[in-house]
């Protein structure tokens, strides 16, 4: 959740023109941030993907009830750190 909000903060700022509504979802704001940041390279590539793949893991554990393995979740833990601390770097610009 703590990308999500990173994420929602980025798009903000960046000041790109879209529909409010669209990143009401996490997949309109997943699309919303690799059209506004990844794109136009303000943020890389990697934490695009990144951002993807911890969405994966939350809808795994959210929606199947499938367990998410320790490693699995310290994984996006790591990334999640990782991708906050990009958005805070580029925000302080």
């Amino acid at each position: 959740m703590l990308c999500s909000h990173a994420a929602h903060a980025a798009l903000l700022r960046s000041g790109a023109t879209f529909n409010p509504a669209t990143i009401k979802t996490h997949n309109g704001l997943i699309t919303a941030f690799g059209q506004y940041l990844v794109k136009p390279s303000h943020l890389s590539v990697e934490l695009g993907k990144s951002l993807n793949q911890v969405e994966r893991v939350r809808i795994l554990s959210d929606y199947t009830g499938e367990e998410v393995t320790t490693d699995k979740a310290r994984w996006a833990v790591e990334q999640a750190t990782i991708f906050v601390d990009a958005v805070q770097s580029l925000l302080s610009q």
